[in-house]
């Protein structure tokens, strides 16, 4: 997976998905075997890739009810989020 980092850029994200798809063609490959498949067991993929850590971020939003909106930097005190950063193996997250 590491060698292949180089073939994604910061414009990947401004593209369609179309044209990532015409990019990454073994990637999406994957992507389709694993949400066409009812049974984890039903698709494969290389050990290495699944003994690989994946950083794993992850954003919950939530309103502060008790705080007031006064104006309009109390939307701020309102309006939170919390943010975690576990580290997963990608055979964690596809089990």
């Amino acid at each position: 997976m590491r060698s292949k980092l180089n073939e994604f850029s910061a414009n990947d994200f401004l593209g369609t998905e179309g044209l990532l798809r015409r990019r990454h063609p073994i990637l999406f490959g994957y992507l389709n075997s694993v949400s066409r498949t009812n049974h984890k067991s039903e698709f494969e993929l290389p050990m290495d890739w699944l003994l690989q850590d994946v950083t794993v971020k992850k954003r919950d939003f939530y309103v502060e009810c008790e705080s007031t909106l006064n104006d309009a930097q109390s939307i701020n005190h309102r309006y939170r989020q919390t943010k975690t950063v576990t580290s997963k193996s990608l055979a964690e997250l596809v089990a």
